[in-house]
């Protein structure tokens, strides 16, 4: 139009795109137990899957396509390859002895996928059937599993684990760890890493203790 060759805007009308609104669903603590109890009894796979998102606080996708020679059990260590996350750099977790006691009693079923879907080569999916099914058994609605992830780290964050450890865990390429300081600090801080998630497994643990004795008590009064 400013050039002359249109009379009018073909885009003339349109409503103008929204704009993206970043979500900041966290689950509260009563919340992210009876996801986890519910998790719990759900069980392999899914329910598995649900309790590791928790646990690690990596991306779906990068969890459900997990590979057994990515895992180091007796190091409790994951190490994540560049082309299998967002980041598009490798990345080591440090697993807590919990996380490490989940995945090694899970069944070997494949060969390479810790999380396969059945009888064939690719990972699990359907994931909108099984969060409906964790919805019902939590009670928990009104969340996304990404929303996992927000969790854990504000979690970490409320037990005064240091932002830059958070940052690591994450696998950010922006913040605290982004552009030029991630340049220059080569820092990986496993060590940290490692004790934030030691620290969140027994917060978790201690959350579950709270249900089982919550279950007792009632189991008593009836």
């Amino acid at each position: 139009m400013e050039r002359g060759y249109i009379d009018h805007s073909p885009c003339l009308g349109l409503r103008s795109p929204s704009k993206h609104v970043s979500r900041d669903r966290v689950l509260t603590e009563e919340e992210l137990r009876a996801v986890w109890k519910a998790a719990a009894d759900m069980g392999y796979p899914y329910g598995n899957l649900v309790q590791l998102l928790i646990l690690t606080a990596q991306r779906r996708d990068e969890v459900a396509n997990l590979r057994w020679t990515e895992l180091d059990l007796e190091g409790c260590l994951w190490e994540l390859p560049a082309e299998r996350n967002k980041s598009k750099r490798s990345h080591v977790v440090p697993l807590g002895p919990l996380t490490c006691e989940i995945i090694d009693r899970l069944p070997k079923v494949h060969a390479t996928l810790v999380f396969p879907a059945r009888g064939t080569d690719n990972p699990i999916s359907g994931f909108s059937k099984w969060k409906r099914e964790l919805d019902a058994r939590s009670r928990v609605t009104g969340w996304r599993i990404h929303d996992l992830r927000r969790t854990t780290a504000t979690g970490l964050a409320r037990l005064k684990v240091p932002a830059q450890a958070i940052e690591r865990l994450l696998n950010h390429s922006s913040g605290i760890l982004g552009g030029v300081a991630g340049v220059y600090n080569r820092f990986d801080y496993l060590p940290e890493v490692r004790g934030a998630l030691e620290l969140w497994e027994r917060h978790i643990g201690a959350l579950a203790q709270i249900q089982k004795a919550r279950i007792q008590l009632h189991k008593l009064t009836t």
